[in-house]
């Protein structure tokens, strides 16, 4: 009998542990969630795509997380599958951002971290996805969300810094890598034919005087060098495309040039469809350039009216002159011009928006600077009715983490609502750089040599 109970209880362990062995283990959850949607499953050649990235702590807790996980741009952490199976990320992914070096904080490794409440929420609407990701081939794509989590168990603040601080050797520290969305997917129709068009480019110079409503007068710059250079043309060590990267793409050889008439206006005949960069150099204003991108998913392709692009730079009311970035919004039809970036020279600098409208817009303006940094107002507003309006931030420095200014513009028409959301760069003149002890490109990225073909050294300012 008891040899027989034995026997039961040792086949009854077996049983069991084949059980635990075959049962399958459970993923680690995830301390917040990522979703993506695209507002259609079916797109015709040209049209733009319109994809909404999510990221949300739905645990019903609190996430310690390392500090600065909310300022990411999430909308740049998606992962395109394209028809031809090959990957395709964001034309602005600066690569992984990895953990700087702990600190000792009370004799133990540390980190700083940041608090995620239960309902936390991060959302980001793309209106034309194009503009951040190389989607111009027909067919069926795949897209997901990818990034990495740290997360920890607890955290101290330092009662004199009040910096939220959490330990490495902490044993509930998490890593996860990736967070993943679900996946998407989408198809872009062919297009029936290729479209052909002519580009036209306007540059003028927007003279914008002091003061939060500042007067603005427009005056059309002529004999004005435009290049029009190939997207794809363009070495993949000089993207992205801007301001930093205008002198070295400059000299390349370009797809058409020729210069702006009296009229401020530069035309480009019978061009193909396809992605391009718009620059214009402009020599009066210590070597600038001012860029521009047209898109091949562009739907004025399509139609007998050209391809229109306009190029603007601001001279501040204290003479100073910075390339322009402008966005054209269509329904009418409104122009928002910022500085592509602002070039410090002292501890206070002016941030100026021009509005050009067709129709009635209304448009509030908010900034967000850096770390250090001050600015005389949270947002400011603007009524647009086919006319021409800006308006002026002044920024102070007040101890200083020189990176991008972020910009926020709120937009109303004919009753729809629109949100759009865009960065300011930034540049030191050399004095300041060196009495702060930092490169002009504070502390940003340094635009890297062109390696591919022949090597250019960059220009140097005048």
């Amino acid at each position: 009998m008891k040899k027989l109970t034995k026997q039961i209880f040792w086949a009854t362990l077996s049983l069991l542990l084949a059980m635990m062995l075959l049962s399958p283990v459970s993923a680690q959850a995830q301390p917040v969630q990522a979703k993506l949607k695209s507002d259609k499953k079916t797109y015709a050649a040209g049209e733009s795509i319109v994809i909404q990235v999510d990221v949300l702590n739905d645990t019903g807790a609190s996430v310690i997380t390392r500090e600065n996980f909310q300022n990411q741009d999430f909308h740049l952490k998606i992962t395109f599958t394209g028809p031809d199976g090959e990957a395709i990320r964001s034309r602005f992914d600066e690569g992984v951002d990895e953990p700087g070096p702990p600190y000792s904080y009370s004799g133990r490794d540390a980190a700083l971290v940041e608090i995620l409440p239960p309902d936390w929420d991060r959302t980001t609407v793309m209106d034309d996805t194009g503009a951040f990701y190389d989607l111009s081939k027909p067919g069926l794509y795949q897209a997901q969300v990818l990034f990495s989590m740290e997360t920890f168990s607890y955290y101290l603040t330092d009662p004199i810094t009040l910096a939220n601080i959490a330990f490495l050797d902490d044993p509930g520290r998490q890593h996860f890598d990736p967070v993943a969305s679900a996946e998407i997917s989408f198809e872009i129709l062919p297009a029936e034919t290729l479209g052909i068009s002519s580009i036209q480019v306007e540059v003028a110079k927007m003279m914008v005087g002091g003061g939060v409503t500042p007067e603005t007068k427009k005056s059309v710059a002529g004999n004005v060098q435009v290049h029009l250079m190939k997207s794809s043309e363009i070495p993949a060590d000089c993207q992205p495309v801007n301001f930093k990267s205008y002198p070295t793409i400059w000299p390349m050889d370009c797809f058409c040039s020729t210069v702006t008439d009296s009229n401020g206006v530069a035309k480009f005949e019978n061009v193909p469809q396809d992605n391009y960069e718009v620059i214009a150099y402009y020599p009066k204003a210590r070597r600038m350039y001012i860029g521009g991108t047209i898109r091949a998913n562009d739907a004025d392709w399509f139609t007998t009216q050209p391809i229109d692009v306009r190029l603007r730079f601001v001279e501040k009311a204290d003479g100073t002159k910075v390339p322009g970035k402008t966005t054209k919004l269509k329904g009418s039809e409104l122009l928002i011009t910022e500085p592509e970036y602002v070039e410090w020279d002292s501890t206070e600098e002016l941030y100026p928006f021009v509005f050009e409208s067709v129709g009635d817009w209304g448009v509030t303006t908010s900034v967000a600077p850096p770390e250090g940094f001050v600015a005389d107002h949270e947002s400011l507003g603007a009524e647009v009715t086919n006319e021409t309006e800006a308006v002026q931030f002044t920024v102070t420095d007040v101890g200083s983490k020189w990176e991008e200014t972020e910009v926020t513009y709120n937009v109303t028409h004919k009753g729809k609502k629109k949100k759009i959301k865009k960065k300011i760069g930034v540049k030191l003149s050399e004095k300041l750089a060196k009495q702060k002890g930092v490169g002009v490109w504070g502390h940003t990225p340094s635009p890297g040599p062109f390696k591919g073909g022949k090597k250019l050294g960059h220009l140097k300012d005048e």
